[in-house]
């Protein structure tokens, strides 16, 4: 999928990425292999404790700004990063973890969060923190300079360890990270780089209490993720669309230009969406596939299919039918 260029594919249901062709991947299966592992992707960590029969493989890309996209695949383990390791001369970097399957406990700060499959945490390299996962995992990691934030590092501390919970931001973030970790062409990927910074930036600002304005690419994929999850809002319009961003009707507008849509255009593609699904999986009466698909009436859903589809709904339902009828 491309973030930028396809707004129907934005926001699907989320997946590890594919970095099997591409990158670098590393495996281990003991303590001092996991360990070698570890450092060379990220830091120094001591590995404290591994399962029985124990696997971990990382698999990770590098960008022009320095950043990198890592995923990790790893039985049950107990890592530190001691304040020995720490006082080694390394690159103070940002690790900011897209918790994918599994449990994971995160310790930095004299805080601890628990990590669960959609949730996201950092931690920063700099300053000591364990990681323990008492069962098999995957994270999706994007790894930073801290500079590259341009943020205070006193409030990057106060969030390190606190668990940040899925937002059409975060959702939009991984799908970047994906989608940088599968790209081959070095323009494609500055881009994309870019916009996961930002949406890093974005994330971690509103945490602290002082929203930083995205820019324009990662401002519409935001946008736009958080229309699919409520265009069946009958309530969501362009103006409500632009009050819950904190951005005027302009920006609103300027933002979504690049996606070759204008918002109440979006709004009705992906209502459209939703509705054609319902005519394939239920019986429902049109008036409630259109109420439940966010249209005001039937009249209007009606219209707003034929527009798309070249028919009605009713006629659409039941050439899928006969469709379904035929026996090849």
């Amino acid at each position: 999928m491309h973030l930028w260029r396809n707004v129907a594919d934005t926001g699907r249901k989320q997946r590890a990425p594919k970095m099997d062709d591409v990158g670098v991947s590393k495996v281990a299966r003991t303590p001092d292999e996991w360990a070698a592992a570890v450092e060379r992707c990220f830091v120094p960590l001591q590995v404290k404790r591994i399962a029985d029969g124990f696997e971990g493989t990382i698999k990770e890309r590098h960008f022009n700004g320095g950043t990198r996209v890592s995923l990790v695949d790893s039985g049950a383990s107990t890592l530190e990063r001691t304040a020995k390791l720490t006082a080694d001369p390394h690159e103070a970097r940002l690790l900011f973890v897209c918790h994918l399957s599994g449990r994971a406990n995160v310790t930095q700060m004299g805080r601890q969060s628990v990590q669960k499959p959609g949730q996201a945490v950092l931690y920063l390299t700099a300053d000591p923190y364990e990681l323990s996962f008492p069962t098999h995992i995957s994270e999706l990691i994007f790894s930073l300079p801290v500079g590259a934030l341009r943020m205070p590092e006193g409030g990057l501390r106060d969030l390190a360890s606190r668990s940040i919970d899925p937002s059409p931001s975060l959702k939009v973030l991984h799908t970047c990270l994906n989608e940088l970790s599968e790209c081959r062409q070095s323009t494609e990927s500055d881009g994309l780089e870019r916009i996961a910074v930002e949406l890093v930036h974005g994330i971690l600002s509103r945490h602290l209490g002082r929203p930083a304005p995205l820019g324009t690419a990662a401002l519409a994929a935001t946008i736009v993720e958080f229309a699919r999850e409520h265009a069946t809002d009958p309530d969501l319009s362009p103006e409500t669309l632009a009050a819950r961003f904190h951005i005027s009707r302009r920006t609103l507008y300027l933002a979504l230009e690049q996606r070759n849509t204008a918002p109440a255009d979006l709004l009705r593609r992906l209502r459209i969406e939703h509705a054609t699904g319902l005519l394939h999986c239920t019986t429902y009466p049109l008036a409630t596939v259109a109420a439940r698909s966010g249209f005001s009436n039937e009249r209007t859903f009606s219209r707003a299919f034929a527009s798309v589809h070249g028919m009605s709904p009713g006629a659409y339902r039941e050439r899928g039918r006969t469709d379904s009828a035929i026996v090849v």
